[in-house]
């Protein structure tokens, strides 16, 4: 017997409705028509319905089907409507030729119910495949459509390690939240402390400890920075070129006083 492959596809024209599309699509139908059906979009229940075919003339080797496809819905208010999809008048070859003397035909054609089952098996398969497809698209239309997850800002954590690696962690924090002129004024002055801070110190200590040992020469302090730089004098021009070269990359110029005082705080 022929198989059967019906074409049925259920697709989404607006909000409110979807469009059944079917075609029984076999080329021994000789009453073969595609059909589209608007249906709602949301529902309860879809089905299909295939009458008992029933067997009519033959002509020849061949014999004459006529049966009625039906797509039942349920709404979702719970009515029940039924569509005719289509009312199929096949014709099918005999299944093999009668040899029996006497016998009414000289061919052994399917019978009806065999012609049933095999419409109703095909319709199974063509309406699984509809509704995956379908609901599939569904539910990423439903997905898509849902609010975006807002972005969740967290302050940046900074172990604690002093007063130095605090002020770093305010400065991280303050840059997630938007600021006025005034606050960026003061923020400016803020990054010139830390800088300060962090590169002035050095400097300042071993001034005042240079100049310690002007007034104190006898000073143990200032013996024992005296003798660590008369030991190691390639370690403390590394230190003071290091200096030179971090004020050389904010854009400053250590031979200019009017520089280096710019990082005093105000």
């Amino acid at each position: 017997m022929e198989q059967f492959n019906p074409a049925l596809s259920i697709v989404a024209v607006d909000e409110n409705d979807a469009v059944v599309l079917f075609d029984f699509a076999s080329t021994n139908d000789s009453e073969r028509a595609p059909k589209a059906l608007r249906i709602p979009r949301k529902f309860n229940e879809l089905s299909l319905a295939v009458s008992p075919f029933e067997a009519l003339s033959e002509l020849g080797s061949r014999k004459e089907y006529r049966g009625k496809v039906s797509l039942e819905l349920t709404s979702l208010a719970g009515e029940r409507v039924v569509h005719v999809l289509a009312e199929p008048r096949l014709w099918i070859d005999a299944e093999s030729r009668n040899r029996k003397r006497g016998a009414p035909s000289p061919f052994n054609f399917y019978s009806a119910d065999e012609v049933t089952r095999a419409v109703r098996t095909s319709l199974a398969s063509a309406l699984a495949r509809a509704l995956s497809a379908f609901l599939g698209k569904e539910g990423q239309i439903d997905t898509l459509g849902r609010s975006p997850m807002q972005a969740i800002s967290a302050p940046v954590a900074v172990p604690n390690q002093g007063r130095f690696a605090a002020a770093i962690q305010s400065f991280a924090t303050a840059e997630l939240q938007p600021a006025s002129n005034d606050e960026l004024v003061e923020k400016k002055r803020f990054r010139k402390k830390v800088i300060f801070w962090a590169i002035g110190t050095p400097l300042v200590v071993f001034g005042l400890l240079t100049a310690g040992g002007a007034l104190k020469p006898n000073d143990p302090i200032h013996d024992a920075v005296a003798n660590a730089m008369a030991q190691n004098p390639s370690s403390t021009q590394a230190q003071v070129d290091l200096t030179k070269e971090t004020l050389r990359q904010m854009g400053l110029d250590p031979g200019k006083t009017g520089d280096i005082g710019c990082l005093a705080p105000q």
